[in-house]
């Protein structure tokens, strides 16, 4: 699977299944999220700080979002399990892709307890 530009929708304040996704520019169609099996959280990193990874940014980093989530799809969409859907820096875009255990054992840091 390609890496997707996306729009959340309707997306519950906890954080929970309920929400759409939709390829950004075309709202008709969607997925629905069935389940949320992680949240990510990656933390601001202001200018001249250094990140967890031991790297100084150019630029402000601000706080990125990802989820860890099943996508059940409608008007044509296939659907889809074990997908992420993760904020990219500067502009904090919605993209989505699939998660492989490999992604996700290198994003596990930023886990968030539920």
């Amino acid at each position: 699977m390609e890496v997707l530009r996306v729009v959340l929708l309707n997306w519950p304040y906890d954080k929970r299944a309920g929400g759409w996704v939709a390829p950004h520019g075309d709202p008709i169609q969607h997925w629905v999220v069935t389940a949320v099996h992680a949240y990510y959280e990656a933390p601001r990193v202001p200018f001249g700080a250094v990140d967890h990874d031991g790297r100084r940014p150019l630029r402000q980093r601000p706080e990125l979002h990802a989820y860890h989530v099943d996508l059940a799809g409608d008007l044509g969409l296939p659907d889809l399990d074990h997908v992420l859907i993760h904020q990219v820096a500067p502009a904090q875009n919605w993209m989505m892709k699939r998660a492989d255990a490999e992604l996700l054992a290198k994003i596990e840091r930023y886990q968030v307890a539920r």
